[in-house]
C-alpha cells in the first residue's frame, strides 16, 4: 500500500470521514450503479469500517454473501462489529494483491477508494478477474486529487499542501488510466460517471471538514513543510467559514466493468 496507512487514530478519522452526510450520499449512488441483486455473492475489497458490506449485504439478503477484506486488523474489527447483525457477511484481514479466494466466485467486486492506494496494482487487478465470474460486475471509485479545488487566502500555501498530498497516492492519475488497465486484462469497460463532492461550509459532516484533519497529519514534514506551516493552512478554514468564503470542490470516478466471456 502507499503511505497513507488507516490504522490507529487515522482509521478512527477514516471511520468519521465514512459516516459524514457526503459519503452517506455517496454509498447510495454507488449502490444505485452496483444495483446488488438478492442472492449475489459479493467482494468489497478495502472494506474500512464495513459501511459499505453493510449496506450491500441489505441488498443480496441472507441467501447471498458479502466477503469483505481488508489489511488492517483495526478497521476489520469495526467492520465485523458494525455488520454483527447479519451473518452472511464475512470480514476478513486480507491482501488485496492474493485474494483468498478460488477463482470464479463473485458476482460483483469493488472497491471505494482503494486502488489508488495499491503498490502493486496491476496484480491486485489481476486477482479482481481471477474471482469474478464470468458476466460479472467491476466497481472501482478512485480519485485524482488534482481535481481538486480549495479556496484560500494563501494560494501558494494551499498549492504546496495539497501537492504534498499526492504522494500519499500510489498511482494519483487512476480515474484516467484504469479503463485500458481493466481492458487489458479482459475486464470490459462500461462506462464512468464523475461523482463530486462540494462543500461550501466546514463542519463536520461534511466531507473536506475530515479530509483537511488527514491532511494535515500526512504533510508534516514532507516537501519541506513545517508543523507550524500545516497547523497554519489547517486553521485558516475555520477563518474562511466565520467569513463565509469556504469552498471545496473534488471529483471523483466511477469505473463499471464486467468480466468478458472468453
Amino acid at each position: 500500500m502507499s503511505s497513507l496507512k488507516f490504522v490507529d487514530d487515522m482509521a478512527c478519522i477514516q471511520r468519521s470521514v465514512a459516516q459524514c452526510h457526503d459519503q452517506a450520499v455517496r454509498r447510495g449512488m454507488v449502490l444505485d450503479v452496483m444495483q446488488p441483486q438478492t442472492g449475489e455473492l459479493v467482494l468489497e475489497v478495502g472494506c474500512g469500517g464495513g459501511f459499505y458490506a453493510y449496506e450491500v449485504a441489505q441488498c443480496v439478503g441472507p441467501t447471498g454473501l458479502v466477503c469483505a477484506i481488508d489489511y488492517s486488523a483495526d478497521q476489520i474489527a469495526t467492520a465485523k462489529s458494525y455488520c454483527a447483525d447479519m451473518e452472511w457477511v464475512n470480514c476478513r484481514v486480507g491482501d488485496i494483491s492474493e485474494l483468498p479466494y478460488e477463482s470464479s466466485t463473485f458476482d460483483a467486486v469493488y472497491g471505494i477508494q482503494v486502488f489508488e492506494y495499491i503498490d502493486q496494482l496491476d496484480a491486485a487487478l489481476h486477482e479482481v478477474q481471477r474471482v469474478l465470474r464470468p458476466g460479472g460486475r467491476c466497481i472501482i471509485l478512485s480519485t485524482d486529487w488534482r481535481t481538486a479545488v480549495w479556496h484560500s487566502h494563501q494560494v501558494e500555501r494551499m498549492q504546496r499542501i495539497l501537492t504534498a498530498w499526492e504522494t500519499h497516492s500510489a498511482t494519483l492519475d487512476l480515474p484516467a488510466i484504469i479503463g485500458v488497465k481493466l481492458q487489458n486484462i479482459g475486464l470490459e469497460p462500461l462506462r464512468q460517471t464523475p461523482m463530486s463532492f462540494l462543500n461550501r461550509s466546514y463542519h463536520r459532516n461534511s466531507f473536506s471538514y475530515w479530509a483537511a484533519r488527514v491532511i494535515r497529519s500526512f504533510v508534516e514534514g514532507k516537501h519541506e513543510i513545517t508543523a507550524e506551516e500545516a497547523d497554519a493552512w489547517f486553521n485558516e478554514f475555520e477563518l474562511l467559514e466565520q467569513q463565509h468564503a469556504y469552498f471545496f470542490c473534488l471529483t471523483s470516478v466511477l469505473t463499471e466493468a464486467i468480466k468478458t466471456v472468453r
